[in-house]
């Protein structure tokens, strides 16, 4: 009898631990489809942003290009331009961007660095890992484009199995638009449109 109560509370430790370990593993398998689902969602945004920012270099060009147009409000209007595409790139512009970041999404910058290989004329790219609990992660990847003051885009997110509550991606802030009279007609000749306005108006509420 003795021994078989050993029996039971071995076989019984045995089940208890492999139950343990299905149900961490369901737990984070089920954690893991979930980021990788909103990762995917992302993604299918910076295709719709890359017609934003085309969008918004020619906003710019009109509305740098007709003064006569607006007058009560062209001030503004430029004024959300330069912050959000500014002609020359420093460190400060940088930090304060990341910064605005950190305080308005909940989420710590770990560490970035500058990607040479991928920064142009038009941009600056950089390597950057942040850190934050679940929701304030969602929350970055859902509103980081505009609410650092600067336009940013993102062309990939990689997530780090090991280190549930941090993701690392390249990042792109852009500084200087090319020049919109290589292509398509004069920004002298063309007319401000409303969606070009109510375009920039939706994107002051989001600084």
């Amino acid at each position: 009898m003795k021994n078989e109560n050993s029996y039971k509370k071995y076989f019984t430790k045995k089940y208890l631990s492999f139950m343990l370990f299905i149900s961490l593993d369901a737990i984070f398998l089920v954690f893991i489809v979930f980021l990788g689902y909103k990762i995917y969602g992302v993604y299918n945004q910076t295709v719709v942003l890359k017609q934003e920012i085309e969008q918004m270099k020619n906003a710019t060009a009109l509305i740098k290009n007709n003064k006569d147009l607006l007058q009560d409000n062209i001030a503004d209007y430029n004024e959300t331009l330069d912050k959000l595409i500014p002609d020359t790139e420093t460190y400060f512009q940088v930090i304060s961007a990341f910064e605005q970041l950190e305080s308005r999404l909940g989420v710590s910058i770990e560490s970035y660095s500058i990607n040479l290989s991928e920064t142009t004329e038009e941009k600056m790219s950089l390597s950057l890992t942040i850190k934050g609990t679940r929701e304030n992660i969602e929350s970055f990847l859902t509103n980081y484009n505009y609410y650092g003051g600067r336009l940013m885009t993102s062309e990939d997110f990689s997530y780090s199995a090991g280190n549930s509550d941090s993701i690392s991606f390249d990042i792109n802030l852009f500084h200087s638009l090319s020049d919109a009279s290589s292509s398509g007609p004069s920004p002298t000749d063309a007319v401000i449109s409303k969606e070009d306005i109510a375009f920039i108006q939706g994107i002051q509420k989001k600084l």
